[in-house]
């Protein structure tokens, strides 16, 4: 089973499509309409969608340390060297 990410909108497009052109499946927010949504509710829109939800945002990380489906990159970057290990 491969991973399936939602990523938020505090995820920059370029490592979305990094990460696509690595082969990851990656939904974004904006994709899905749910940009707007607030931070449980992007929880609760990635667990329904079978995602593990990908973000950026400080904030969540208190969030999702509750949640086990989340990833948060600290940081400004991503070695994107990593993002075969995801497949």
């Amino acid at each position: 089973m491969s991973l399936k990410l939602y990523a938020d909108v505090h995820v920059r497009r370029a490592i979305s499509v990094a990460l696509r052109v690595r082969g990851v499946d990656v939904l974004t927010a904006q994709a899905d309409g749910a940009a707007e949504l607030e931070d449980p509710e992007l929880l609760d829109r990635a667990t329904t969608l079978a995602r593990a939800l990908f973000t950026q945002d400080e904030d969540l990380l208190a969030e999702g340390l509750h949640h086990p489906d989340v990833v948060v990159i600290l940081g400004d970057f991503l070695d994107f060297s990593c993002a075969a290990t995801l497949r």
